[in-house]
C-alpha cells in the first residue's frame, strides 16, 4: 500500500465496516468490525438500486477480466466493499441486506481499511470452493497426490501446523 510513496502518493483502501464474498450464490457478509453495518451472514440484496450481481459486475468485474467465469466472480467476490479509489466506478452509500429472513437498510460509512483488517478480511472473505486440503493421498498403481492449499509460512497458522505431517508422510 505505500509502494507509492517514493512518488508522493500513499494509497489508502477504504470499507464500510464489513466484506461480503460469494456464499451459496449470494453476496453474504463474511466479516464485520462495526457494529452498525451488517452482521455476518446479512445477504446483499442491493446497493443504491444497483443489484447486487451488477454492483459486483461494475464495480469489481469491469476491471477483473473473465467475470463471466464463476471462479473468477469467486475469487474476487471479497473485493466488493474495498475502495480502492477507483475514479471511474460509484461507490456505494447504502444497501438493502436480508438479515434473519427479514430486510434491513444500510447507511455504509466509509473508513481507512489498515492493512491488519484488510489481511482478516481477505481471509475471510476467502473463496472456500477452490480451496485444497494439505494433504498426502494415493491413487491407482502407485500414484501420488500432494495437495498444498497454501504456502503460509507462519508456523502458528492451519497451513503451518499440517505442514509438519505432510512433510512425514512424504519423507
Amino acid at each position: 500500500l505505500d509502494d507509492f510513496q517514493a512518488l508522493g502518493h500513499s494509497w489508502r483502501p477504504a470499507w464500510p465496516g464489513f466484506l461480503t464474498s460469494l456464499r451459496d450464490g449470494s453476496m453474504t457478509v463474511v466479516f464485520n468490525r462495526d457494529p452498525a453495518a451488517p452482521p455476518v451472514g446479512a445477504r446483499l440484496i442491493q446497493c443504491d438500486g444497483r443489484g447486487a450481481e451488477p454492483l459486483a459486475a461494475e464495480l469489481i468485474g469491469s476491471g477483473a477480466g473473465r467475470w463471466s467465469q464463476q471462479s473468477r466472480r469467486a475469487s474476487l467476490a471479497g473485493q466488493l466493499f474495498i475502495d480502492i479509489g477507483n475514479p471511474y466506478v460509484r461507490r456505494p452509500s447504502q444497501c438493502l441486506f436480508e438479515v434473519a429472513g427479514k430486510r434491513a437498510r444500510y447507511k455504509l460509512v466509509w473508513r481507512e481499511l489498515t492493512p491488519q483488517l484488510n489481511q482478516e478480511g481477505s481471509a475471510a472473505a476467502q473463496s472456500q470452493r477452490f480451496a485444497s486440503p494439505i494433504e498426502l493421498r494415493t491413487f491407482g498403481e502407485g500414484g501420488v497426490w500432494i495437495g498444498l492449499s497454501s504456502f503460509e509460512g507462519e508456523v502458528a497458522s492451519q497451513p503451518g501446523k499440517d505442514l509438519p505431517a505432510l512433510q512425514a508422510a512424504v519423507e
